[in-house]
């Protein structure tokens, strides 16, 4: 017997696979997370996006903004939104995760797959 299935090659682009699906859908997730907090705020100055990024951590691919003092009030969370202020926030990761959650990461992973199974064949 021989081939990919016996020798180890399928095995290794399932791996890739995982890596690439996770990596993919990180960045999928920021698109997101950037296009939803877009939409609210009306003067970008990149200040407060310029710190959100897609960070690989071995087990999973996070999106954050390398802990901003604007994250958690923008996001809503903060102890300075309503009812301090009348401010309650957007929401916007938590919409983005919403997103992801809903289809878009088994998307992106159903096209990483599409492009590794020659591989596997």
């Amino acid at each position: 017997m021989s081939g990919p299935l016996f020798d180890g090659r399928a095995e290794l682009a399932m791996e890739d696979v995982v890596d690439d699906s996770r990596t993919e859908a990180g960045e999928a997730g920021l698109n997101v997370w950037h296009s939803i907090l877009g939409g609210h705020i009306r003067e970008r100055t990149g200040a407060y996006e310029s710190r959100m990024v897609s960070e690989d951590q071995g087990f999973a691919t996070v999106d954050h903004d390398h802990g901003s003092l604007y994250g958690p009030w923008l996001e809503g969370t903060g102890s300075q939104n309503a009812p301090v202020t009348v401010f309650p926030g957007y929401g916007s990761a938590d919409q983005a995760t919403g997103v992801l959650n809903s289809g878009e990461a088994e998307h992106v992973a159903e096209q990483v797959l599409r492009r590794h199974l020659p591989r596997m064949n």
